[in-house]
């Protein structure tokens, strides 16, 4: 995950409930539900960049990142967003 993440920039889809997404998330991410996604698939292509798809658990972002490779995206199953965020922070410190 971690060279997905250095690879270019990647957007991160945090599909949890907005009411779970307020309470904490990753810097940058946006929060798009499962429900929300398909009319933003047309802009995801067009942004060229790969996709990693987060949720509470990693059952959410497993079934979206499914749905999004049929649509033909470059998307990544970060799992859930506190194990991509203690990814990401370790990633940080390692770098420091």
């Amino acid at each position: 995950m971690l060279e997905i993440l250095n690879k270019g920039n990647p957007v991160i889809i945090d599909v949890r409930k907005p009411r779970d997404f307020t309470k904490g998330h990753l810097e940058g991410a946006l929060n798009i539900t499962l429900e929300e996604i398909n009319p933003l698939i047309p802009d995801l292509i067009r942004i060229r960049k790969p996709v990693i798809v987060i949720s509470q658990k990693g059952i959410r972002s497993e079934k979206t990142t499914v749905y999004l490779k049929e649509a033909g995206l470059e998307v990544y199953d970060g799992g859930s967003w506190n194990s991509l965020k203690k990814l990401v922070n370790k990633y940080e410190y390692s770098n420091n």
